[in-house]
């Protein structure tokens, strides 16, 4: 069975948006051919999103699930269920994107040609969101000065809800998310530093307490994911939550860390289907 989308659409979400989105499932559907999972989504029009966010994706998380390939790590519940080939959760959602409500001088492009230079592509940034619900979720923290990094922190956990709770549809939210112990994403087991060391290996870094060694590393500017060759993730300074190291540097990407508007980004780019096949997909 090939991937499914079930998606509930909250707070009058436009016909012509919900068009736009179905076009970037569609797209996820023809580049993963080999999953087997139903993702069960919301999606909510007219967020009230900070930072100047044009959307965001929170991805349910499971960990420790039966034939998990690796045991305390989180995965996100869409992958979890693509690998244990059944719906672990099968009454909870598995990622919910907001949509912002914009300011007055930009708005949406939901059609499918391309958007004008104060129009942001709904269909580009959907896709980039649901990447973020199929895996490109790092779990990282950061405070300082000086930076104090770590994993699995319930700070990240308490600006998620913070967020949430913000954007005016908290309750469009359809699950409740986990308490992460200090344990790692898959995508975050992925991550080394320069010399090729993984910032989640306690050998080489510490995570509880957040220390300073793991936070130079984080807005370090020279992180990559695993793969061969090496792909180098995003980690400025400072830290942005929901932004560092959940993003590629590439500037053509469709997972670098923003999609301007004017822009647009349809397809899915060889680093990040291979990326996304690396966690399990």
């Amino acid at each position: 069975m090939p991937l499914v989308f079930n998606t509930n659409y909250v707070n009058n979400f436009p016909a012509n948006a919900m068009a736009a989105f179905q076009r970037a499932q569609n797209t996820w559907i023809a580049a993963l051919p080999n999953a087997n999972a139903t993702i069960d989504v919301s999606a909510v029009w007219g967020a009230t999103l900070p930072q100047n966010l044009t959307a965001i994706c929170i991805p349910n998380a499971i960990q420790s699930f039966l034939n998990a390939p690796a045991a305390n790590v989180w995965y996100p519940s869409a992958l979890a269920d693509n690998l244990a080939n059944q719906d672990l959760q099968p009454n909870d959602e598995d990622m919910t994107v907001f949509f912002a409500q914009l300011p007055q001088q930009f708005d949406w492009n939901v059609a499918a040609g391309h958007p004008r230079g104060n129009q942001y592509d709904l269909e580009s940034i959907a896709l980039h969101e649901l990447a973020h619900g199929l895996g490109f979720a790092g779990g990282f923290w950061a405070i300082g000065w000086p930076w104090r990094g770590s994993y699995g922190d319930a700070q990240l956990i308490a600006l998620a809800n913070q967020v949430i709770q913000g954007s005016g549809h908290g309750q469009a939210l359809g699950f409740i998310l986990p308490i992460l112990n200090g344990h790692p994403s898959i995508y975050g087991t992925h991550i080394q530093d320069v010399n090729g060391n993984y910032l989640t290996d306690p050998n080489h870094y510490v995570n509880n307490p957040p220390s300073n060694q793991l936070g130079a590393q984080l807005i370090g500017g020279n992180l990559f994911f695993d793969l061969n060759p090496r792909v180098p993730v995003y980690a400025p300074n400072p830290f942005v939550p929901f932004t560092s190291i959940d993003h590629l540097v590439d500037p053509t990407s469709l997972m670098r860390p923003g999609i301007a508007a004017g822009q647009q980004v349809r397809a899915v780019d060889a680093p990040v289907l291979q990326i996304l096949n690396a966690l399990g997909w």
